[in-house]
């Protein structure tokens, strides 16, 4: 619960919000005036009730998301980076949308994530694991793939995959191959200038 704190996330006020639902909610129960149109069994089912819809609601945890999200935008990039992993090592594999220009990602598992019209312009992907990615829309402009795992990857909607760096250890997605450095499309002259 600490760590999450000391992380620079939210995720702590859920956990203390989880901890202490429960026993706020029977206090406020047993403080419910006693009559005869409400009895002891009608309030403890009404507490019961409250309890089950915060826990399957989770408000809290919305509001936390959304916090992050907050955050995200302002923070620094190695704040951004931080949070990012937080997201996909707590099993966040929707990641649309999102402005992650420069970060430095090396090493992320974003197998199978949705990254749609999010900008990756100049980020690092350094032996990352995109495999089954959808980059339909991104922006990958001066991304470094290099040692990225992209098979499977949506990349013919993405926008400049031909201007990110790759190597001969980036395993590309099918009809696609690094050449001079950069992402080609199998069938291409090797000397022609490629728009992505």
């Amino acid at each position: 619960m600490f760590a999450a704190y000391f992380m620079g996330s939210t995720a702590w006020l859920v956990e203390m919000f989880a901890l202490t639902a429960p026993l706020s909610g029977l206090l406020i129960g047993a403080g419910l005036p006693t009559s005869a149109e409400r009895p002891k069994a009608g309030r403890v089912a009404f507490v019961a009730a409250a309890c089950l819809f915060i826990h399957l609601t989770d408000p809290v945890t919305q509001i936390a998301e959304l916090g992050d999200q907050q955050g995200f935008a302002r923070g620094d990039a190695v704040k951004r980076a931080r949070l990012v992993r937080n997201w996909v090592a707590d099993g966040r594999r929707e990641l649309c949308g999102l402005d992650l220009r420069g970060l430095d990602l090396a090493e992320i598992d974003l197998a199978q994530a949705d990254l749609e019209s999010s900008d990756l312009s100049a980020v690092n992907l350094t032996d990352a694991d995109l495999g089954g990615t959808n980059l339909t829309g991104v922006q990958l402009e001066g991304a470094n793939l290099n040692g990225a795992v992209l098979i499977g990857a949506l990349v013919d909607d993405a926008y400049g995959f031909a201007e990110a760096h790759c190597d001969d250890e980036t395993a590309m997605p099918v009809d696609w191959r690094c050449n001079a450095g950069h992402p080609t499309p199998d069938g291409a002259d090797e000397t022609e200038d490629i728009d992505g």
